[in-house]
């Protein structure tokens, strides 16, 4: 008896890149991490961090895609924890339709 094979559903809503671009990520006290983006879409990213971060209220992450306007910042979601405490999965929130194209 064959069995059929079916490809695991894609949750992602948009393709993504490789992309290992420096990042930071801030919270509504102001508190600071530091790390490296790991693949970006056009509605979230997976990075890589320096230490766990703590979700308190708003969360900003700020890169540069590296097309010469400079970095900006942006609010975002935790999606999922990728690995614990130094890995996650970010939904961009709010991106204005400009940092979109970028």
């Amino acid at each position: 008896m064959s069995q059929s094979l079916v490809a695991p559903r894609e949750r992602r809503r948009a393709a993504r890149a490789f992309r290992e671009w420096p990042v930071e990520i801030k919270n509504g006290s102001g508190k600071l991490w530091r790390g490296t983006s790991v693949d970006v879409s056009t509605t979230g990213m997976r990075v890589r961090v320096d230490k766990s971060l703590e979700l308190r209220g708003f969360m900003f992450i700020s890169f540069d895609p590296g097309d010469m306007l400079g970095p900006f910042w942006t609010n975002f979601s935790l999606v999922r924890e990728v690995a614990p405490g130094a890995e996650y999965g970010i939904r961009f929130l709010d991106l204005p339709p400009k940092n979109v194209d970028r």
